[in-house]
């Protein structure tokens, strides 16, 4: 008895230690950043180690906002700088070279989706999220410092690969991080800080302009943005889950208590323990994994529902109307290639502002009913913007131009309550730990196989079929996604993360208007499990 009084009072001095040493990066990272303050609401009560690595990862999401949208205008400042002074240095001699710049990040960022599954099974959840801010600053010092386009490839395929394995770590360690309350939003956040890191770089490309050499130092900028995704990730504790799942249960305890703030976490530490045993022990290997998971009710179930939806996310033509909107401005009859521009900033604006409204909603109104809103409200606005192109001939050139900028407007609206960032919520939650990491490259694989050819494709179908047809079939297959998501959808909102992946073994279909669980502790038979683990607890 003495003996333990004495280790829960060494535990207890360990933990305030670790607040005084966290304060600081607490500081650095929540207080000096402006845009955290829409999340300020709450969190105060989060230990300091939680909140401090809840921040760090959702700098993922800064990083990749920043490095996706910067290549645009990089590539057109570069474009500017070869034709004006051709005779130095062709840094892009024709449009194939820019496409084969693009299409090598897209497809080194599918590789670094599923090479996730062996650095996180190697290394573990921080570790990977640190070396792959490492990579993305060499990745972009090495396009700001290139004289060819091979340079620009190079350094693009290194962020590109780093891009995807840090979007496929960030979620699963936020989720296993955070408490029950608080795995929801910060993964909404993380998107949140996504689509700030895209506003940040068109900020600054405006910003520095045309000047000659200007777009080296937008591209440094993401360095600093890497290095300080770094920096806070420093004090930032690894996954307590992954701890034990790879075998380390001291590790891991001692690492629950930090996230917790106290050592009485002793009912969450005995449903790890349980989902330890109940996966049978450690990570085993991908081959394996793969091979258990053709056999596994449950988990082939979720798996489906993780790929569709992403499929569904992606088939909005979110990405498409994103990249495009400026090509759409110009074709309903806005000529002025600033209002053009700024139209678009706009509408890409509207989906920013109403993120944090899902911050704040996922846990108060759950998953499932907010998705289905959100994918409903995306299914109209994608309907009014086929209705308006169908009936063009009728309006006048004001009203349609309107209609089809409300329109856009509209549909990234509805995605940001819910569709937008709810399948990273949701596919991070449904996978048991021993096959989460393999069934997260699978869902992802998915997800940039769907987002390329979607984006690649929308002129094509344009050009084939009309705005009308195209604008039908993303309605089409929006809709089926409201049915799906009605019946095959569980809601895992108060849910332990330990008992979502228990919901599909049990049933395959689900009720349209769930009821609200709360974590029932009692589903589990701990002491017939976990009786040899006892001193650990």
């Amino acid at each position: 008895m003495r003996n333990t009084r004495n280790c829960n009072h060494q535990r207890k001095r360990e933990i305030e230690k670790d607040r005084d040493i966290t304060h600081f990066f607490h500081f650095l990272s929540f207080r000096t950043f402006p845009f955290c303050i829409v999340l300020s609401f709450g969190m105060f009560d989060l230990p300091p180690r939680a909140l401090t690595s809840g921040i760090a990862a959702c700098f993922t999401g800064l990083l990749f906002g920043y490095n996706t949208a910067i290549l645009s205008p990089v590539l057109v400042q570069v474009s500017l700088e070869t034709r004006e002074d051709h005779v130095q240095w062709d840094l892009l001699g024709s449009n194939y070279r820019k496409e084969l710049i693009t299409s090598t990040g897209i497809l080194l960022a599918i590789t670094g989706a599923l090479a996730h599954t062996t650095l996180n099974k190697t290394l573990g959840r921080r570790p990977v999220l640190q070396i792959m801010a490492l990579s993305s600053a060499v990745g972009n010092v090495i396009m700001a410092t290139a004289t060819s386009w091979r340079g620009l490839c190079l350094g693009h395929a290194l962020v590109g690969f780093t891009s995807g394995c840090q979007l496929a770590t960030c979620s699963p360690y936020l989720t296993e991080v955070m408490t029950t309350k608080w795995r929801a939003p910060f993964n909404v956040a993380n998107l949140l800080f996504c689509k700030a890191g895209t506003e940040i770089a068109l900020i600054t490309s405006r910003c520095l302009g045309n000047h000659r050499g200007s777009w080296r130092y937008t591209l440094l900028f993401g360095v600093v943005i890497a290095l300080l995704m770094f920096l806070l990730l420093v004090p930032a504790t690894e996954s307590c889950r992954w701890l034990v799942h790879a075998g380390k249960l001291k590790e891991g305890r001692k690492a629950l208590e930090m996230l917790r703030g106290t050592p009485n976490v002793h009912e969450e530490w005995k449903m790890i323990i349980y989902d330890y045993r109940h996966g049978n022990g450690s990570m085993v290997e991908p081959l394996e994994q793969l091979w258990r998971m053709t056999s596994h009710r449950g988990v082939k179930r979720s798996l489906i529902l993780g790929m569709l939806l992403k499929v569904f996310q992606q088939f909005t033509g979110t990405n498409a109307l994103h990249y495009y909107s400026t090509t759409i401005a110009n074709e309903v009859g806005i000529d002025d290639p600033r209002i053009a521009s700024w139209i678009s900033a706009v509408i890409g604006f509207s989906s920013l502002i109403l993120t944090p409204f899902t911050v704040y909603a996922v846990e108060k109104f759950g998953r499932k009913p907010l998705l289905v809103t959100s994918t409903a409200v995306t299914a109209l606005a994608l309907l009014q913007l086929t209705l308006t192109y169908y009936m063009r001939d009728g309006l006048s050139t004001r009203s349609f131009s309107n209609l089809v900028i409300l329109g856009m407007g509209c549909v990234m609206g509805g995605l940001a309550i819910g569709l937008d960032p709810l399948p990273w919520v949701i596919t991070s939650e449904i996978y048991p730990m021993w096959c989460r990491d393999i069934a997260l490259s699978i869902t992802n694989t998915v997800f940039w196989v769907t987002d390329t050819f979607v984006t690649f494709t929308f002129i094509t179908f344009i050009s084939a079929l009309g705005y009308t047809l195209t604008f039908f079939i993303y309605t089409a297959v929006t809709f089926a996604g409201v049915v799906y998501f009605i019946f095959f959808l569980p809601e895992t909102c108060q849910i332990p993360l330990e008992s979502v992946s228990r919901l599909f073994e049990e049933q395959a279909v689900f009720p349209p208007c769930p009821a609200r669980k709360t974590a029932d502790l009692a589903v589990y038979p701990w002491y017939e499990d976990v009786r040899e683990l006892v001193p650990l607890l």
